[in-house]
């Protein structure tokens, strides 16, 4: 008979056996390692992203409200473009709530009076580009050399208009056509003539609120009546549309998340971090010089200070929040009340 002779058919043992597997233990543990690594770095770097977006976003929104601060203010009541300057809220003042405005090249009556307001009236404007087409808008007329609107000469107060024509957007100069839609006041008799004159200003306004127009800025909570250093803060914008002093539903609106107030003990009074003996605030308030001012007719400049951190999840993840700071220098250019 013959003989099957197998050579080589030997299995592993059992050493070898833990061997491998402990090899592919460790290559498994790598790989997941660094899966785990990049996973977290991604999420870090996401939270990173969308905090210096908030960051942005809400340095973006101050800037653009301080830089209208005082602009086409009328003066009555007399308002200071900075109303409120406090350390984590600000409170500004604005001729209306809607970005837009012109200025009267020519009226188009040859000596300037605009006959009872009962027709249309057209007005040759700078640029059409601010009311981008706004037919059927309304606004309202001011003088800035006074700060008064033309009509009071005569005897008439918040006086509306309706915008029923303008040329086409972006052309300069342009015509606008105004139509009289209402008044708070007319003199007996009813309405009358009024003098506009060349660099009268057309602003878009929404004459259903109040005019001037507050908006205040907040750090919710407030860090100096409630301290937590673990507490990270919303920026607040305020809008007081029929100014009655009170912030009412739809006025109000978060800006900016996971605000960072750097008051490391607590005790609701910010941080000198810079070493330079002033305590690092969210609104530093400068006169003309360049000091810090606590006087409404003298502030010339708003510092801001805003940082924002990533979520706790994220801190406890990387071991350490991420934050990131901007900062910002506002010069307040219009005062027509000077």
């Amino acid at each position: 008979m013959r003989k099957l002779i197998v050579i080589g058919n030997k299995g592993f043992t059992l050493v070898e056996l833990m061997v491998a597997i402990a090899i592919l233990g460790l290559v498994l543990m790598a790989i997941s390692t660094t899966f785990i690594g990049q996973q977290r770095q991604g999420l870090t770097q996401n939270e990173v992203a969308e905090s210096q977006q908030s960051a942005r976003i809400g340095l973006e929104t101050l800037v653009r409200d301080i830089r209208r601060a005082g602009l086409m203010i009328p003066n009555q009541p007399a308002a200071y473009p900075i109303e409120d300057a406090g350390t984590f809220n600000i409170t500004i003042t604005v001729g209306s709530e809607l970005d837009g405005y012109a200025s009267i090249l020519n009226p188009a009556d040859s000596d300037g009076n605009i006959t009872g307001l009962t027709s249309p009236i057209t007005f040759t404007i700078d640029t059409t580009r601010d009311f981008q087409s706004r037919v059927g808008a309304t606004a309202r007329i001011l003088r800035p050399s006074t700060g008064m609107e033309p009509s009071r000469d005569e005897g008439a107060s918040d006086v509306c208009y309706t915008i029923s024509a303008l040329t086409p957007q972006g052309v300069s100069p342009a015509t606008i056509t105004l139509t009289f839609s209402s008044s708070t006041s007319l003199p007996t008799g009813g309405i009358p003539d009024i003098a506009f004159k060349p660099g009268d200003t057309i602003l878009l306004h929404d004459c259903t609120t109040s005019w001037p127009v507050r908006i205040r800025y907040s750090v919710e909570p407030n860090p100096e009546t409630s301290p937590d250093t673990a507490t990270l803060r919303t920026l607040t914008r305020w809008i007081d549309l029929n100014g009655n002093g009170i912030v009412d539903t739809g006025e109000a609106e978060n800006v900016a998340q996971n605000i960072v107030v750097p008051d490391a003990d607590a005790n609701g009074t910010p941080d000198d971090r810079d070493g330079n003996g002033l305590a690092d605030i969210f609104f530093r308030y400068l006169d003309k010089n360049g000091n810090e001012t606590t006087s409404l007719a003298n502030i010339a400049s708003v510092n801001i200070d805003l940082t924002t951190a990533t979520t706790r999840n994220v801190a406890q993840l990387s071991n350490q929040a991420r934050t990131r700071q901007l900062t910002s220098l506002i010069r307040v250019k219009n005062n027509f009340m000077e």
